[in-house]
């Protein structure tokens, strides 16, 4: 990946409309897809990461869920 970048200033008339030119030159890219045999244990491993990640983000949501009404019951509870 290369990135080059030129810096140029120049006085322009007064009803001349400001231009920003840009210019890409994509090289080919080539994907190589291959199909192969996937082991059990591929599909376990799979399987357990979509549950822990579930369990992640159910934890993290469950305790701010919990801190945001302790606090509530705090502030409530000092306004009576």
């Amino acid at each position: 990946y290369q990135q080059t970048h030129q810096w140029s200033t120049r006085m322009m008339q007064r009803h001349t409309v400001p231009q920003a030119k840009f210019s890409y030159d994509l090289s080919p890219v080539e994907v190589v897809v291959s199909k192969g045999d996937r082991r059990w244990y591929d599909f376990v491993t799979q399987v357990l990461a979509i549950i822990g990640g579930a369990f992640s983000v159910i934890s993290l949501s469950m305790g701010f869920i919990n801190l945001t009404a302790a606090q509530l019951k705090n502030v409530l509870g000092k306004r009576s």
